[in-house]
């Protein structure tokens, strides 16, 4: 990506990104480039203001912390065993974020421990991206 994104172009980014994942015209290494390419952009980010970026991120009531919070999820998903089917609850998440974003990092933290850590593990072992987290036992399928 080129330049600086700001915080509206950044969430558009996202939310084409999970479309595209969710749709299958990327997959997750693409995501995770993609990601990554959004990580290194974000104005927020890319900026003088990181001291800001670290306040913004453990602000809740701030939607900016969801954009930080997805840009570092997507840009990790092999180690943290984000997939596919967890796409609905990130746009979902997305979405909440730009009226209420206290209300979507509640309904996020719900989706998240929801999660069987578990079953996602025996569910990603076998896949090239996901495989060496799995067998090294890191991630949080493996806390």
């Amino acid at each position: 990506m080129k330049g600086q994104v700001d915080s509206v172009q950044a969430r558009a980014v996202l939310s084409e990104l999970l479309d595209a994942w969710q749709e299958g015209t990327k997959d997750e290494g693409a995501v995770l480039k993609a990601a990554e390419a959004l990580e290194g952009s974000w104005e927020l980010w890319a900026s003088d203001a990181v001291v800001d970026a670290a306040a913004i991120d453990s602000d809740r009531s701030d939607g900016r912390s969801v954009l930080s919070a997805l840009i570092n999820m997507l840009s990790v998903l092999h180690h943290d065993g984000w997939a596919r089917e967890d796409v609905p609850a990130m746009q979902a998440f997305l979405e909440a974020s730009e009226t209420d974003p206290i209300s979507a990092w509640a309904m996020w933290d719900a989706y998240a421990a929801g999660i069987d850590w578990e079953q996602r593990k025996q569910d990603l072992r076998e896949q090239l991206l996901y495989s060496p987290f799995v067998a090294l036992g890191r991630g949080p399928w493996n806390a």
